[in-house]
């Protein structure tokens, strides 16, 4: 490591480069810059968090729709059938069933109309792209 002594025993003209304080500001300028730099890190920090909500809730979503429409031709036959059959498919399909059930349930607290899956999809996508976008500020 380089210290502000060996910089100058290295040839170096000046140490200027180490010195970051506007040099008629003081401790004040830098106590303010430092306040800014903190303050854009929060409001940079606070925008990812909250694009990665959002993420995180519409895949979620894209999870409940994807769910719902894999199980649903199941979920028919099994409504079809009469209450004496209904066990034993209930027993051969539970898995599927109790996803549907799952999904149609968490489906039903979206609000309407619940949009479809590649509409979802394009959402994520863009948010996606909206997070890589202010990582990179």
């Amino acid at each position: 490591t380089r210290s502000f002594s060996s910089a100058a025993s290295d040839g170096c003209k000046s140490t200027a480069a180490f010195n970051f304080v506007p040099q008629y500001g003081g401790v004040d300028a830098f106590d303010e810059l430092y306040g800014q730099v903190i303050s854009a890190k929060l409001d940079l920090s606070r925008e990812l968090n909250g694009l990665d909500a959002e993420i995180k809730n519409l895949s979620a979503l894209r999870n409940h729709l994807r769910a719902y429409g894999r199980t649903k031709d199941v979920f028919k036959q099994y409504r079809a059938l009469d209450e004496k059959q209904r066990p034993a498919f209930y027993r051969d399909h539970k898995e599927d069933i109790d996803t549907h059930r799952a999904a149609k349930k968490a489906l039903s607290q979206v609000e309407k109309p619940v949009p479809s899956t590649k509409v979802v999809t394009a959402e994520i996508e863009r948010l996606r792209a909206a997070r890589a976008e202010v990582n990179t500020r």
